[in-house]
């Protein structure tokens, strides 16, 4: 059921043409699929399916939060806007950091700005 349920939800990763895999991204897609009261550690597994499939890796810095999306018909280049979006949460991305990703300004900023309901991140 589990390597079913992978690959459902990786199917679900490509269509979206996301690269990074999360935890609570994975519980989203259990609900999606049927699954309304997965756990983390739910979640946690079907990750861990992906992966001996070889269908994710740990992203590096992740902290074993963040999975990279390694199946044949995922995108190629992970998103580093979309890293930080899965790391945080709840958070969006700050205006400056907005308007640079839909190329709206010509300054470029080396750091990815962030805001949160609770003002910390």
């Amino acid at each position: 059921m589990s390597i079913k349920v992978s690959n459902q939800i990786i199917q679900n990763f490509a269509k979206e043409g996301r690269t990074i895999v999360s935890r609570w991204r994975c519980r989203y897609f259990l609900w999606i699929a049927g699954e309304p009261f997965a756990d983390e550690a739910r979640a946690l597994r079907i990750i861990r399916t992906m992966e001996r499939m070889d269908w994710v890796k740990p992203l590096e810095g992740g902290k074993q939060q963040l999975f990279r999306i390694t199946a044949p018909f995922a995108p190629e280049a992970p998103n580093p806007y979309e890293a930080a979006l899965e790391g945080y949460h709840g958070c969006t991305l700050a205006y400056g950091t907005a308007l640079e990703l839909h190329q709206l300004t010509d300054q470029r900023d080396t750091t990815i700005h962030l805001l949160s309901p609770s003002g910390r991140v």
